[in-house]
């Protein structure tokens, strides 16, 4: 609000899903297009994204459709392609895929078969051909025997007003396994929200059992070198915090 940005006419967002409750404020701030890029330096810089005429189902909860020339499929954990709607690895393949990691042929055969980048990224093709993120492959934990996708959470949690940024990370836990703890950073410091209302808020949009158990306000979310949140850093805090209440085996 301090600055003039009337001139703005499109925001490309990249890196990391943006949740639809900031693509939305960004759009009525800016004034502005928005589209959504996802790719991988072994693709190439090439892979998925939004159109900015979009629909707002397309625009808010998906990272679009591939781009020309760019295959897309989900596969399971033996790397055979899954049917639309069915949650798995996402992976690319195109002219523009990298040939193989400098002297590592090793992680070149994890990450590349048949041409095919394996991502390690999860999600899902949607009806319209849309890919949905829900996360990388170890971000997902298991709470009393059921899968839990943090992605799904935080986008519908970053929705509720007194919500500026969350993330959703694992706690271990002896009776479930682990359940989900919600890393808030509040809109106003002074009026944080109450986990009760978090889940109240977010029993509306999605089934009870994805959401988290737990919650932690903070000033501040640790990010990475890439301003990506460092959810590894908020893993193994949570991990400690169990460790030391003695709700979990270190």
């Amino acid at each position: 609000d301090r600055h003039d940005f009337s001139h703005t006419r499109l925001i490309v967002s990249g890196g990391a899903a943006a949740s639809g409750a900031l693509i939305r404020e960004a759009r009525q701030r800016f004034d502005a297009d928005w589209t959504q890029r996802y790719a991988l330096t072994e693709t190439g810089g090439l892979g998925c994204f939004t159109w900015t005429d979009a629909s707002e189902e397309e625009m808010l909860f998906t990272v679009g459709r591939p781009r020309p020339g760019i295959e897309l499929q989900i596969c399971d954990r033996n790397r055979r392609p899954l049917p639309d709607g069915e949650i798995g690895e996402v992976c690319l393949r195109s002219p523009a895929n990298m040939r193989d990691y400098w002297r590592n042929p090793a992680a070149t055969r994890t990450a590349l078969r048949d041409g095919w980048v394996h991502t390690n990224d999860q999600g899902v093709i949607d009806e319209r051909g849309c890919l949905r993120l829900l996360g990388r492959a170890g971000d997902s934990y298991s709470r009393g025997g059921s899968v839990i996708y943090p992605k799904e959470a935080e986008h519908v949690l970053a929705w509720h007003p007194k919500v500026a940024q969350v993330t959703v990370v694992p706690r271990p836990d002896d009776v479930m396994g682990a359940i989900g703890v919600a890393v808030v950073v509040p809109r106003d410091p002074a009026d944080p929200p109450h986990l009760d209302d978090l889940r109240s808020f977010g029993a509306q949009h999605i089934a009870k059992f994805k959401l988290p158990d737990a919650l932690r306000v903070v000033a501040a979310l640790p990010m990475t070198a890439m301003l990506k949140i460092d959810k590894r850093a908020l893993v193994r805090a949570e991990a400690d915090a169990a460790a030391a209440a003695g709700t979990a085996t270190p």
